[in-house]
């Protein structure tokens, strides 16, 4: 039969396993592929079904060549059996052209290509003379296609609801150990209860963003602010003024490698606090994002004192020290770096005035922070797949 199929679109594409059959212009059963004849075998109908009547088959068979052959045009539909059987199945009439179609098409005016940007070909303005003399139904059996497509979204259901568990879990700990921070007397005992509440909340950062979309690449720029107020609130003085800032682009990276980043960037921070900005009333912390491509690149600055002399990274006794190098070698197969900043702190400077105003004059610019000591973290990043 010739003629243009009208709305193809509708129909799913056929596959290796999909069935097919024809239905002549009175239903009647015509041909069946082996494949369909299977499918209808399994629900119990005969296995030879030509000559008979397409509503022998299913229901849905002849609604759906019915709707195809009145509208003459491709049909697709999708039936849900009470079994939890799962069809879908696509009906594409098939149309006889009038008998004079050839001279039409020929006497058909020519149009260029580019004329109001539709295409030159000539298609008939409307079906008539025309009428269907068969059909085809396509049908797809997707039982188990979308049976493990649910499986998947229960899953994924209850994942995320443990990871939101776990986080509502480590929020619960951390605020015991905070009340036992402060019942104890020991200034140190509570400075460690403390580092150990940033820790844990660290980790709770992660399992929350988990908690939303386990699939998703987790942002560590939003991770790393997260964390950057969980700081500000617990260790952080009420007398002192410290700012805490994040820069750089947006970093994704999957969960394996973005809950060791959170707990790095929050030891990091903690130790900023302690030895850089220790006991003085202001201070500046920066962390500074950089993506390599293949790999991250994570900086936390500060203007503390700066670094002893004879420090050295490999003989220091800090616990969060050991935990960050223990993440960056193990976890995360990267390098560790702690070092001086080498550079001259800025100099204020006056011009006199030719002209003196009879106004108050106008406070002094702020002095930018002068950054003594830079902690690197250089890892390669992993795909972005779903662990």
């Amino acid at each position: 039969a010739h003629g243009e199929i009208e709305n193809p679109d509708a129909l799913r594409r056929f596959g290796p396993y999909d069935g097919i059959y024809l239905v002549s212009r009175d239903r009647q059963i015509v041909y069946m592929s082996g494949i369909v004849t299977n499918l209808f075998r399994s629900i119990g109908r005969q296995t030879d079904m030509r000559g008979k009547d397409v509503s022998e088959l299913e229901d849905a068979d002849a609604l759906i060549v019915d709707q195809a052959f009145d509208a003459h045009r491709c049909v697709e539909s999708r039936q849900e059996s009470e079994d939890g059987r799962i069809w879908i199945r696509g009906a594409i009439p098939l149309r006889t052209p009038h008998t004079d179609w050839r001279n039409s098409w020929l006497a058909a005016p020519l149009r260029p290509l580019w004329s109001s940007g539709k295409s030159s070909s000539y298609h008939p303005s409307n079906n008539s003379g025309q009428t269907i003399d068969a059909g085809f139904v396509l049908v797809h059996n997707a039982t188990d296609t979308v049976q493990r497509e649910r499986e998947l979204n229960v899953k994924s259901a209850i994942i995320q609801e443990v990871h939101h568990r776990v986080k509502n879990n480590l929020q619960t700990i951390a605020a015991v150990l905070r009340i036992q921070a402060r019942r104890t007397q020991s200034d140190e005992t509570r400075q460690q209860i403390s580092e150990a509440v940033n820790r844990i909340l660290s980790m709770s950062v992660i399992h929350e963003f988990l908690s939303q979309d386990e699939h998703r690449p987790i942002n560590v720029r939003d991770v790393c602010q997260r964390i950057v107020n969980q700081v500000k609130q617990v260790a952080i003085g009420p007398e002192q003024q410290v700012e805490i800032s994040v820069h750089g682009p947006t970093v994704r990276l999957p969960a394996a490698q973005a809950t060791p980043t959170a707990m790095v960037v929050n030891e990091l921070l903690l130790n900023a606090m302690e030895h850089g900005v220790g006991d003085r009333t202001h201070g500046h912390i920066q962390i500074h994002l950089d993506d390599l491509g293949n790999a991250v690149r994570i900086a936390v600055l500060d203007d503390g004192k700066g670094l002893p002399l004879d420090f050295d990274p490999n003989m220091s006794t800090s616990l969060g020290l050991q935990i960050v190098h223990t993440l960056v070698t193990d976890d995360l197969k990267g390098q560790l770096q702690i070092e001086p900043i080498s550079a001259t702190p800025p100099i204020a400077t006056a011009e006199a005035a030719d002209v003196q105003l009879d106004v108050a004059p106008a406070p002094p610019p702020e002095t930018p922070p002068y950054f003594t000591t830079q902690v690197v973290v250089t890892f390669p990043k992993r795909p972005l797949t779903v662990e």
